[in-house]
């Protein structure tokens, strides 16, 4: 789970205290909910934004591929 705060701060070019509190509640609440209750936290205005970036596009790939997609897109992952 570290790896994955990790890779997330860094991502959205996170500061070191951005990822300490990215941390916390991704380790208090798991990163499903942290993702379901990300509009309540109080958050910076640019760290909000950032991270409903990145929630928009983990709602995009779980809906699975778009139909815009080409077979050169490379391979479908199940």
């Amino acid at each position: 789970m570290h790896d994955s705060i990790r890779l997330l701060g860094n991502l959205i070019e996170a500061s070191p205290q951005e990822q300490i509190i990215l941390q916390s509640l991704i380790e208090e609440y798991g990163f499903r909910t942290f993702w379901d209750r990300l509009e309540e936290e109080e958050l910076s205005g640019d760290l909000k934004s950032k991270l409903q970036a990145v929630k928009k596009i983990l709602n995009a790939l779980e809906l699975g591929p778009s139909p815009e997609r080409s077979e050169f897109d490379g391979p479908r992952l199940p």
